[in-house]
């Protein structure tokens, strides 16, 4: 999810700036938790090491999105973003303000660090076991062989 969130904000970001030239307008609507059945879906193709963070994660939001904006805040402002003159970012949302606002203001080290203290279990992963290097042989040695 965080992923697919910062692929699409940089995306936005590159379209807006590319597209700008032609006179089109790239809006980005950034919703904080929002009250819908996405939380009731569970994860599939889990993969164990992600585990304390995942379920972290989930309880957070399950938590969040019941206590998030309902459905019809998100389609104002879209209907906004779509009937105003255009900006790149709508965030919706307190939440959602202030984690840009916040984004914006702080180093990233420090962002980043109040985020881990938000998200975390508290656990490391452990740490997996060192790898040795793969021989590879060329075809003169496997031959040789």
């Amino acid at each position: 999810y965080g992923a697919s969130k910062f692929a699409l904000e940089g995306l936005s970001e590159s379209l807006s700036a590319e597209l700008r030239q032609f006179g089109v307008s790239v809006s980005l609507v950034e919703p904080s938790y929002v009250n819908t059945p996405l939380v009731t879906q569970p994860p599939t193709n889990l993969i164990a090491d992600y585990t304390p963070g995942r379920q972290i994660a989930q309880q957070s939001l399950a938590t969040n999105a019941k206590k998030g904006l309902e459905p019809g805040a998100v389609a104002r402002v879209i209907l906004r973003a779509a009937t105003s003159r255009p900006r790149l970012r709508y965030p919706v949302g307190l939440d959602g303000k202030v984690a840009l606002l916040l984004q914006r203001l702080l180093p990233e080290s420090a962002f980043e660090a109040l985020k881990r203290r938000l998200f975390s279990s508290g656990k490391t992963a452990a740490p997996h076991a060192p790898t040795q290097p793969h021989e590879t042989a060329t075809s003169d040695e496997a031959a040789a062989r």
